[in-house]
């Protein structure tokens, strides 16, 4: 997710054909998962900020483009998810160490209407609750298991 090549290019994509909804009056959403690039991320570590860095430029065009509705972020540790490995680990989630944001990037037809009277702060709190971490509580129903087993 990291390489600034390919993350210019999504970025330059999306904005591109949110441009074409808007002057052709189409509802188009765009929902972006990536790990937070901002500058002022405090999550940043050694090697990964260099990394970061570079990939920051399409992230920041992304947030501070006028087609951002919603700008998340999940803090490191706060949210997980399911490890691609995890059919050679004994645990299936892993917590994340890095923030990860979600981008919402809306034409200006999509951002005029309303989904079933959901709102954005609803979104928010569904996408919080669906990507809170669930590794600890995976740990915590094994330790349960092994001492019903005894």
């Amino acid at each position: 997710p990291f390489t600034p090549g390919i993350m210019q290019a999504m970025a330059d994509h999306i904005l591109r054909v949110l441009h074409y909804a808007d002057v052709n009056k189409r509802r188009l959403t765009f929902v972006v998962v990536i790990p937070s690039a901002s500058k002022d991320n405090p999550s940043d570590k050694d090697g990964a900020a260099v990394v970061k860095k570079a990939a920051s430029c399409s992230f920041e065009s992304m947030v501070s483009s006028s087609h951002c509705t919603k700008h998340i972020r999940l803090r490191a540790r706060e949210h997980g998810y399911v490890e691609g490995s995890q059919h050679l680990r004994p645990t299936m989630y892993k917590q994340s160490s890095y923030d990860t944001s979600v981008i919402i990037l809306q034409s200006v037809e999509a951002m005029n209407e309303v989904s079933g009277g959901n709102t954005l702060e609803q979104l928010e709190m569904d996408l919080r609750r669906t990507f809170a971490s669930r590794h600890k509580e995976e740990l915590n129903d094994r330790k349960r298991k092994r001492k019903s087993q005894c």
